[in-house]
């Protein structure tokens, strides 16, 4: 009987701290943009309806606080990437968009075999290329291997013509 009123309080708990998420995404909705309106309150919506179980309420609380953290009066988290434009199959639960929200300590710490093999698949697209360089090298036992990527700023060039 205690475990599901610790469940029940937990879940007010975190009810509680969305709503006051809320309340500050919604001083910040006034000053946004049409555009950037629409989108939080899309998001708004789904996050209201994401509330299944404990899991699912503290992943909204992190999309919320999220939110409120990326935005200011000056700039709106829903004007830039990720939150650009409402994800393709904005129906499905909200676990299927954790990947736009960044990181939390413990998951960069802690990282799953899945992220682990989305970063080696980051690095082998991201290295000019196409890593042909890194493809060659033995994978050390012990250690790992340190890539500096060192890029030109072609914008500088530009106004020298």
């Amino acid at each position: 009987m205690a475990e599901g009123g610790d469940e029940t309080a937990m879940q007010k708990d975190l009810d509680n701290e969305f709503q006051r998420y809320l309340g500050q995404l919604d001083n910040f909705l006034v000053s946004m943009k049409h555009r950037d309106k629409a989108l939080a309150t899309e998001w708004i919506e789904k996050l209201k309806k994401s509330n299944k179980d404990i899991q699912e309420r503290k992943l909204r609380n992190r999309f919320i606080k999220h939110f409120v953290e990326s935005t200011n009066n000056d700039k709106s988290v829903f004007s830039s990437k990720p939150f650009k434009n409402l994800p393709q199959y904005f129906s499905d639960p909200l676990e299927e968009f954790k990947s736009l929200l960044p990181l939390t300590p413990e998951e960069i710490l802690h990282p799953t075999e899945e992220v682990k093999q989305t970063y080696i698949s980051e690095l082998f697209t991201n290295v000019p290329e196409g890593a042909k360089f890194l493809q060659v090298q033995p994978v050390p036992r012990q250690g790992s291997f340190f890539i500096l990527l060192v890029i030109p700023d072609d914008s500088k060039e530009g106004g020298k013509k």
